[in-house]
């Protein structure tokens, strides 16, 4: 029962964490006057936004202990790889 709250805990905070950065990076693309050498497309901004919010879904659940730890992370670990080959494929 501990180690549930604590791996949600961790896995809600890791993607609360991931919704903050690519929403400030939105936010300082299209409303700041800074000027960016690179910048990642809207929809990869928004992809990486909808999976932090579907990890956060995934830490509520193993939090709540309705989901084992094991399922939570396999998902988060599923999240993740998805994240990046997303973030891999926007960039050819």
């Amino acid at each position: 029962m501990k180690w549930n709250k604590l791996i949600g805990v961790l896995i809600i905070l890791f993607n609360l964490r991931l919704i903050w950065m690519e929403a400030k990076l939105f936010y300082q693309f299209h409303y700041s006057d800074l000027r960016f050498f690179n910048k990642s497309p809207d929809w990869m901004l928004f992809s990486f936004i909808f999976i932090g919010i579907l990890g956060t879904i995934v830490g509520v659940n193993v939090f709540s202990t309705q989901w084992s730890i094991k399922k939570g992370l396999l998902l988060e670990v599923l999240l993740i790889a998805i994240a990046f080959l997303i973030g891999q494929l926007a960039h050819l």
